[in-house]
């Protein structure tokens, strides 16, 4: 299993190899919906071989999702927020990475992606890189996916019961740059079986749609989710 920093500087490498400089694409400014009155908020926990890794604090509404995600396994705090159509695809996503121990640091980078139709423009702002922009390709309607995150895990699930159910759901992985196919099969309208690079991931959801819990038995990993915001796990 990979991890956000890991993630995302990939990504941020690929987004600034042999491209020239363009115009940075706008905020997506999930932030402002997300904390919209009526944001559904809830807390996941990720257990691995019976210990808690990452615990992730989200926010959501019908048009946003906002979330801090705290990884000891990674050492490191994000925050992220999404922009999400109405057909559940995920038009923009902004990321700033921390540092899980220092409170009140500076971002260790930020990145900012707006996604339209076949094309993924980013801005990566890191330590002694200044800002650069460029463009990626992918595939319209992909999702996009951090590790780790249980929100994006339900994002995913969300991309497919609006596109009708069983369905092939393009995912841009931030982990590799590349997007690739998550094949989602509902056993019934509350739980579903996720296959994604190879890994199967069983996952029960509400009659709305919310994720509830999934696990990954390949990893010995899964997931549960309480109402509200919890303390977050804060020690690597």
């Amino acid at each position: 299993m990979r991890f956000p920093f890991i993630a995302v500087l990939s990504l941020s490498l690929a987004l600034s190899a042999g491209c020239s400089p363009q115009p940075a694409p706008p905020s997506p400014g999930v932030g402002s919906a997300a904390a919209q009155e009526g944001a559904d908020v809830h807390t996941f926990h990720l257990i691995m071989e019976g210990d808690t890794v990452a615990s992730e604090v989200v926010r959501r509404t019908s048009t946003g999702v906002e979330l801090e995600l705290m990884s000891r396994i990674a050492g490191m705090r994000s925050e992220l927020t999404m922009t999400v159509a109405d057909d559940a695809r995920v038009t923009g996503l902004t990321l700033r990475n921390f540092p899980l121990t220092s409170a009140g640091a500076e971002p260790i980078f930020s990145l900012v992606l707006d996604i339209a139709g076949d094309t993924v423009r980013g801005e990566f702002t890191g330590p002694g890189r200044g800002t650069q922009s460029s463009a990626l390709p992918t595939t319209p309607g992909a999702v996009a996916y951090l590790e780790t995150s249980s929100a994006m895990v339900e994002q995913v699930l969300r991309r497919a019961r609006a596109m009708g159910g069983d369905a092939t759901v393009p995912v841009l992985d931030l982990t590799t740059t590349r997007t690739e196919p998550a094949v989602v099969r509902w056993a019934d309208p509350r739980s579903a079986v996720v296959t994604y690079n190879e890994l199967e991931v069983h996952a029960t959801v509400g009659d709305d749609g919310s994720l509830l819990e999934y696990s990954v038995p390949a990893l010995d990993a899964r997931a549960v989710r309480t109402d509200g915001a919890h303390p977050l796990v804060s020690r690597p």
